[in-house]
C-alpha cells in the first residue's frame, strides 16, 4: 500500500512508495550537484504536508504544516525557490514514483536542524 498525505510518519516503511499528488515543487540548492526538493500536498483538514525529496526520488523527511500558505511562507523564509523550468531547468528533477528513503532517520527538516518549517 502506498503512503500518502494522511499516513503517519511512524507507519511508513523504508522503500515504501509515497504518493505525492503535488505537481509543482520547491528547490533548495546548496552547491554543485547538491540540492533538496520539496512538494506540498493539501490535506482534507486544511493543513498541508511537506515532503522532502532527494535527487533520486527518495523521500527523506516530512512536515505537517498548519496550511499551504504557512508552508510557502516557510520556504520563502528558509531561502527555498519555487521551481520553474526557466530558472532551474539545468537541474535534473527527481522522477516518480517516490519512495521512503532508508536514510530518512530522524529528519533534518522536521527536527529543525536545517531551517524552520513549523
Amino acid at each position: 500500500m502506498n503512503a500518502n498525505a494522511f499516513t503517519a510518519r511512524e507507519e511508513i516503511e523504508p522503500g515504501q512508495q509515497i504518493e505525492i499528488k503535488a505537481r509543482g515543487s520547491w528547490i533548495k540548492i546548496f552547491g554543485m550537484l547538491n540540492q533538496s526538493w520539496a512538494y506540498v500536498d493539501d490535506c482534507a483538514d486544511g493543513k498541508a504536508r511537506i515532503w522532502f525529496v532527494d535527487d533520486l526520488g527518495g523521500v527523506f523527511d516530512l512536515i505537517d504544516s498548519p496550511s499551504r500558505a504557512d508552508a510557502e511562507a516557510a520556504f520563502a523564509s528558509n531561502d527555498w525557490d519555487k521551481y520553474s523550468i526557466e530558472e532551474f531547468g539545468f537541474v535534473g528533477r527527481p522522477e516518480r514514483p517516490f519512495k521512503w528513503s532508508r536514510f530518512a532517520g530522524e529528519g533534518i527538516y522536521s527536527t529543525g536542524k536545517a531551517g524552520h518549517f513549523k
